[in-house]
């Protein structure tokens, strides 16, 4: 039963080919074909003995082409011929990439043994960059975060910047590039750029009266600040050093205000300004035009805060002797014709039409 099992075999073959795989299947089944059997068909199948074997290098990095397959025949007769799958007629192969590869080998009697060969790649090198970006304009406070895949793990890190770290950090703003390399020496490069905020900067300002002060009278309370914020990162909190936390400030005295105003980040910015306001408005009670440089002219202190203005001056008699609108503390003595006028007690009258407001007394003029 057996012999006739071999011999059907046998017939269903046309060529040496027959015999390496009646070989096969005949040492499949050697635990169960005595021994003696097996060797009298191995007496009658001269390709029995041919034997391709092989070793493999695969590509180092995914996608590269070194892969290298070489093969070691033994047994049939030389020379061998051999067909490969990728069309080549060579005994070996090199600069494979990852794939299978099948190739015959023929040996000069014609008989025939194949092998399928597949040469495998690592997973592709792959870096994710999480960069995060700096808080304040001028800081340090960026980094990047890598996460690699594939390859062949250890790896190591070249950056741009000089660090060897698989995390970069700190950093300033900026375009990085970090270089990986994996333990078979693949690599890839990949880019990060970290940015940051504008410049955070405050422009203070407070509008004039039409006097030309901050605040329209002495210890007045009608002067304001606005305050306008650039750059960072809204949204913004003020803090005044008057307690308040608008960015705004209305009803204010004649004073110096400063504010510190951080932005969602936490950077800070700060500035001041000074409100300033007219001086008390006052009239001398006398003065001595004497031309000695001291003195010499009826000074109306705070005159520069109400420019519409008016002087006028009396004699005993209730005579006007000299009037100046819109009067910078020229009076020095003369009367509007250019005369000099007597020492003697006159009656001043000093209007701010501006804010209807009066001023009177007397005043006495002495020469010598």
């Amino acid at each position: 039963m057996k012999r006739s099992l071999l011999l059907n075999l046998e017939e269903s073959q046309s060529s040496g080919s027959r015999y390496s795989t009646l070989y096969r299947i005949i040492k499949s089944l050697s635990w169960i074909i005595p021994f003696a059997f097996i060797s009298s068909i191995y007496a009658q199948n001269p390709c029995a003995s041919i034997n391709l074997t092989y070793t493999v290098t695969s590509p180092k990095c995914f996608g590269s082409t070194n892969g290298t397959i070489n093969v070691t025949m033994s047994g049939g007769t030389a020379p061998y011929s051999f067909v490969w799958s990728n069309g080549s007629l060579t005994e070996d192969l090199s600069g494979l990439s990852a794939g299978t590869y099948t190739v015959i080998a023929t040996d000069m009697t014609g008989c025939m043994d194949t092998a399928m060969i597949t040469l495998y790649q690592p997973a592709p090198l792959l870096n994710t960059l999480d960069p995060h970006n700096v808080l304040c304009h001028g800081g340090f406070s960026g980094y990047i975060l890598t996460n690699v895949t594939g390859g062949t793990s250890p790896y190591n890190y070249y950056w741009s910047s000089g660090s060897q770290s698989a995390n970069a950090a700190p950093l300033t703003a900026g375009t990085y590039i970090v270089t990986v390399v994996d333990y078979r020496g693949c690599s890839r490069k990949d880019t990060a750029v970290i940015t940051q905020p504008d410049a955070l900067s405050l422009q203070l300002t407070s509008p004039e009266h039409n006097n030309g002060f901050n605040v329209s009278s002495y210890m007045g309370t009608d002067g304001s600040i606005d305050l306008a914020v650039n750059g960072g990162v809204a949204p913004y909190t003020y803090s005044w050093s008057n307690s308040a936390t608008s960015q705004d400030l209305t009803s204010l005295n004649a004073n110096t205000y400063s504010v510190v105003v951080l932005d969602a980040n936490g950077c800070s910015a700060n500035g001041s300004i000074v409100l300033d306001q007219p001086f008390i408005v006052e009239m001398p009670t006398g003065f001595t035009p004497n031309s000695d440089g001291a003195n010499d002219n009826f000074l109306v202190h705070g005159a520069e805060a109400f420019p519409d203005n008016t002087l006028t001056i009396y004699n005993r008699w209730g005579n006007v002797v000299y009037q100046k609108s819109n009067y910078t503390n020229q009076w020095n003595g003369y009367n509007n014709k250019g005369d000099e006028l007597p020492d003697g007690t006159y009656f001043a009258i000093f209007e701010m039409k501006s804010e209807e407001k009066v001023l009177k007394g007397y005043v006495e003029m002495k020469r010598h």
